[in-house]
């Protein structure tokens, strides 16, 4: 929550004295906020616009939030969560918090894709997909039908 008056003129703020604050991106006329505790552990993310807060991740079970790409009603997200068994996954994010894509194991923004690409991995699958998950270009993560260790035998 970001610092302000109340109506009683009286300072308020939803932040701890330790709390840093980081600006991560202004994408689209949205700005991407992080907050870390002393530690320098990121403990939420907060979304603005020029109307004001538009999402806190506080509670939302992410880990952090990074600018992914443009979609057509504004800025994605790359939301990391942690999965069943501790591994990490991402969702694909709006900039109200609102899911768009869930379970990828990897999600990741390339200066060379256009708007509304992004590079991912899902199950054993690897490539470009676009923003309703549809591949436009995959491949297996395997790179052949045998372990490369010159030790294993069939």
């Amino acid at each position: 929550r970001a610092s302000g008056h109340g109506p009683d003129g009286q300072r308020q703020t939803g932040q701890h004295s330790q709390d840093r604050v980081s600006v991560m991106g202004a994408q689209g006329g949205r700005v991407l906020l992080s907050v870390s505790d002393a530690d320098y552990t990121v403990t939420r993310s907060l979304i603005y616009d020029a109307s004001g807060l538009l999402y806190d991740s506080d509670g939302s079970g992410y880990d952090r939030l990074m600018y992914l790409t443009m979609g057509p009603d504004g800025p994605l997200y790359n939301a990391t969560r942690q999965g069943p068994g501790g591994g990490w996954l991402s969702d694909v994010v709006d900039s109200r918090g609102n899911v768009l894509m869930t379970g990828l194991a990897d999600v990741s923004w390339g200066d060379d894709l256009p708007d509304g690409v992004i590079a991912a991995r899902r199950g054993f699958e690897r490539g470009y997909m676009d923003l309703e998950g549809n591949w436009l270009y995959s491949e297996s993560v395997f790179t052949s039908l045998s372990d490369e260790d010159a030790s294993y035998y069939w």
